[in-house]
C-alpha cells in the first residue's frame, strides 16, 4: 500500500510540472486568424453575443470573450461595441 505522504509528493510534482509546460506553450485560442474571425463577426453583427461567437470560430467561450475585450480593446457601451 502506498503512504499519502508519498502520494502527496507525486501529486505535488506532476502538478509543477504542468504548469511549467502550461508556461511553456503558446495561446492557441487567441491566435491572429482567430482574432480577426471574431473582430469579423463582431463588426457584421453588433447584437450577436460571445457565446453566439464562440461556436462559430470554433474556440471556447473564455477565449472569444478575451479577445474582444483584452485584445480588441472593444467595450460595450450603450449596446454598441466601441473601440
Amino acid at each position: 500500500m502506498i503512504d499519502v505522504e508519498v502520494l502527496t509528493v507525486i501529486c505535488i510534482v506532476i502538478a509543477q510540472q504542468c504548469q511549467q509546460m502550461k508556461q511553456m506553450c503558446p495561446a492557441m485560442s487567441t491566435n491572429e486568424a482567430n482574432v480577426e474571425r471574431v473582430q469579423e463577426f463582431v463588426r457584421s453583427d453588433r447584437r450577436k453575443s460571445v457565446a453566439q461567437i464562440a461556436p462559430e470560430v470554433g474556440i471556447p467561450v473564455r477565449s472569444c470573450h478575451s479577445i474582444p475585450h483584452d485584445v480588441l480593446n472593444m467595450f460595450r457601451v450603450h449596446q454598441h461595441l466601441v473601440s
